[in-house]
């Protein structure tokens, strides 16, 4: 991480990892990182498998200039290079 936020997230996610699982998404309080919720974004896999966002801090949406939140991630992206990116 090259942030003190990303460092920050970073041991947060490792205190909610135990035993090297993945954290489920109710173990997440987005009250601990309240500060950078504006620039978070969290992804899921949808029903059709294409991972989308669950969850798009209003600074991301507003670098977009819309909404993120149920989105495919790869969206974000040119046409060519979207099969890479999701």
């Amino acid at each position: 991480m090259q942030t003190e936020a990303g460092n920050e997230l970073f041991s947060y996610w490792l205190e909610l990892k135990r035993d090297g699982t993945i954290p489920q998404q109710r173990e997440f309080e987005p009250a601990r990182v309240r500060h950078m919720l504006p620039d978070l974004f969290i992804l899921g896999k949808n029903d059709a498998g294409v991972m989308s966002f669950r969850l798009a801090g209003t600074r991301l949406c507003g670098l977009f200039g819309h909404e993120l939140r149920g989105r495919p991630f790869p969206c974000l992206w040119h046409r060519s290079q979207r099969r890479q990116a999701g």
